[in-house]
């Protein structure tokens, strides 16, 4: 204790600078736009560095997981491909239109990741040098992740589903009826499914996929499973609690998807829209 104290005494007019430093710097980022739009392309840059670094530590430490999961991915793959060519046994592989021209996926992996506070996001390993850009779906194997938020040259942060400042258009598997899912805060495994009528019939274990129906998320891919149901007195819709597919705090590789007909689709529906 004597020697802190002494170090303080000591370097007290550096620290008090110092506070001060940081302090200013908040106020002028917090209060200017552009400030804080190169404060965060910068700082993506710094601890981008930071995080790849710590990453390829525990990457190593979880290497055998990572190889597990590549390889339950590259069955599941298979498996679909099997499933296309049983359309068609005598087409050749080459002429079969499987429809990715729309969507192109990029390959990442997570660098940094949170889950317990109010809206959570990931740091991933790509940026614009990879034909990252904002607003881009972000996919695991098993699930969706969330959607793209910042981009530098290098890395890009996304929006996790864990978050109050997105909602995903999410459809009931069995009969296509669509809600809106949100996270209402706290547990990082479960969400709610928003706007599905009562006259809906519902039961556990109903699989959520997306609906398609937003120009970044393919349609399909999913989502969680209804683990409780039930309808608010009053109320027109139910209230449904889901579980979500995707083990948020384990995530290692995940996919960025490029919506190639994505302006084209959002000029036709603001043209619309507006007239």
């Amino acid at each position: 204790m004597r020697e802190l104290i002494r170090f303080i005494h000591r370097f007290h007019f550096f620290l008090v600078f110092l506070t001060l430093e940081i302090i200013a710097l908040s106020i002028l980022v917090s209060s200017n736009n552009y400030q804080r739009a190169k404060f965060f392309n910068s700082s993506d840059i710094v601890f981008g560095s930071i995080y790849k670094t710590y990453n390829n530590i525990t990457q190593y430490l979880w290497l055998k997981t990572a190889n597990e999961e590549l390889v339950q991915e590259n069955i599941k793959l298979n498996n679909k491909l099997s499933s296309l060519l049983k359309l068609d046994p005598a087409a050749d592989s080459l002429k079969i239109n499987y429809k990715t021209d729309k969507f192109v996926y990029i390959p990442a992996h997570v660098i940094n990741n949170s889950v317990y506070r109010r809206s959570n996001y990931l740091t991933l390993d790509v940026g614009r040098t990879d034909s990252v850009k904002p607003e881009m779906a972000v996919v695991s194997p098993e699930g969706i992740v969330g959607v793209t938020r910042f981009v530098s040259d290098n890395y890009s942060t996304v929006i996790s589903v864990l978050s109050d400042k997105i909602s995903i258009s999410a459809k009931l598997k069995k009969n296509n009826y669509f809600g809106s899912l949100v996270w209402p805060g706290k547990d990082y495994s479960k969400a709610e499914l928003r706007e599905i009528p009562i006259h809906v019939k519902l039961s556990i274990g109903d699989t959520l996929v997306t609906s398609g129906y937003s120009a970044m998320f393919p349609e399909g891919i999913p989502v969680a499973r209804i683990i409780e149901y039930k309808q608010n007195t009053g109320d027109s819709f139910y209230y449904i609690k889901v579980k979500l597919i995707v083990d948020y705090k384990n995530l290692t590789n995940v996919y960025i998807i490029e919506n190639r007909q994505v302006e084209e689709q959002k000029s036709l529906e603001e043209k619309t829209e507006n007239d």
